[in-house]
């Protein structure tokens, strides 16, 4: 740069000038300290000279990186000093950021701006939406000062060079944007991989990088818009992500355990009920908790919290089962009622003999005859009981298959 050879110049002079203006009386120590305070200037400004190159890259500030670009026609070509700071800073906090690097949240007036900051290599980011942004200065925030409505986008900051910091080209909006998806996009952001080079708007709350732009010496006339945007209701996001995790995960415990000990005429309808809070939760959580809130890590941590209720899903389940039984009636009421142990089966006493019954002996012993009382007839459906021993035996044999009672 000018200023490091004015440097250079200005040492090599002071090394070569003449003999100090005030001599002394002695020569020699006069030649002597002349040459000594000369070296130490000398080291003093190449030492700053040194500073000065090491901090300044083709003539930006430290961190800055030089692009230029095809301004349009009749405009020649723009020059500016990028460069993204930081990756763990809202809005408001990248604008600050930026002045204390001296400059602002960059200001893109043409999508070729863009491209050269892409082809720079400025914004090296590679993951998705959220996490994979920078904020650039295009916002709708109030500024300090009562400018800004919260409806148009407008830049942080104007020059004579640049025009109305109001002035936003359609150009450097991706396809579709801005979109305010969920109604908190209120801030430009460049996304390599979830929009391209382009512009997309998102949150003023997300931890992001933040590329800024060095104020250009040669155009000192800058009005900052300095933006206010809004704080973010932390808390209620925060809840809502827990209690999106708590139904979810409820209603998959009960459908496991809990729906089969209904009543099976209502089983149906319980589980598609069951299915749709599944539905709606999951749709809620990716399609607005996730892309509003879900960058800030209490939200994560809390929605991990609301796995709780699939536990609680699981003990209302067993409660249902252990405490009562649902039986039906033939009327279509159901009723409860404490479940009872099992009973023993019933066992029917032995049969009553019918007639006269003869005592078998041993073939070497002779036969007596008993006359029984008659008794009533013990046949019972093609079979008939021995009235001796009481053995069932099938209607028609002639003698007991257990004592040997002949019939």
């Amino acid at each position: 740069p000018p200023l490091t050879h004015s440097l250079l110049h200005g040492s090599l002079a002071l090394v070569v000038s003449p003999a100090l203006s005030q001599e002394s009386s002695n020569p020699h120590l006069n030649l002597a300290w002349g040459f000594s305070t000369r070296v130490l200037v000398m080291l003093l400004i190449l030492f700053a000279t040194l500073i000065l190159t090491v901090t300044t890259v083709n003539g930006c500030g430290s961190g800055y990186k030089s692009i230029s670009w095809e301004a349009g026609t009749g405009n020649g070509i723009g020059n500016a000093c990028i460069g993204m700071f930081s990756r763990g800073q809202t809005f408001n906090q990248c604008e600050d950021l930026c002045r204390l690097k001296g400059g602002s949240l960059a200001r893109f007036d043409s999508a070729e701006k863009l491209e050269a900051v892409d082809s720079a290599g400025i914004v090296d980011l590679e993951e998705g939406w959220p996490n994979g942004c920078a904020y650039v200065g295009l916002n709708r925030c109030p500024t300090h000062g009562g400018g800004g409505n919260g409806e148009k986008y407008h830049w942080t900051f104007e020059t004579e060079d640049t025009g109305s910091a109001w002035d936003v080209q359609d150009s450097v909006w991706q396809e579709g944007e801005p979109n305010d998806w969920a109604g908190h996009e209120d801030c430009g952001m460049i996304c390599p991989v979830h929009t391209g080079t382009l512009i997309n708007d998102g949150p003023c709350h997300n931890s992001l990088p933040c590329v800024c732009e060095e104020d250009n010496p040669d155009d000192p006339q800058v009005l900052y818009l300095r933006p206010d945007c809004p704080t973010f209701p932390w808390g209620a996001w925060i809840f809502l992500s827990f209690l999106m995790s708590f139904c979810w995960c409820f209603s998959a415990g009960f459908c496991c355990f809990g729906v089969k000990k209904l009543p099976k005429e209502n089983q149906g309808g319980v589980c598609c009920a069951l299915f749709v809070v599944m539905f709606v939760t999951t749709i809620v959580w990716h399609g607005i908790v996730g892309p509003i809130a879900g960058q800030h890590p209490a939200t994560t941590i809390v929605a991990l919290i609301g796995y709780s209720g699939l536990c609680v899903g699981f003990a209302v389940s067993s409660g249902i089962g252990n405490k009562t039984s649902v039986q039906h009636r033939p009327d279509g009421a159901h009723i409860a009622m404490q479940q009872q142990p099992p009973r023993a089966p019933q066992q029917l006493p032995p049969p009553i003999p019918t007639a006269t019954a003869m005592l078998v002996q041993p073939p070497q012993q002779h036969v007596h005859a008993t006359t029984v009382p008659a008794l009533p007839d013990a046949k019972i459906k093609g079979f008939a009981f021995c009235p001796q021993c009481g053995t069932k035996h099938v209607e028609g044999h002639n003698f007991c298959t257990s004592c040997g009672l002949a019939f």
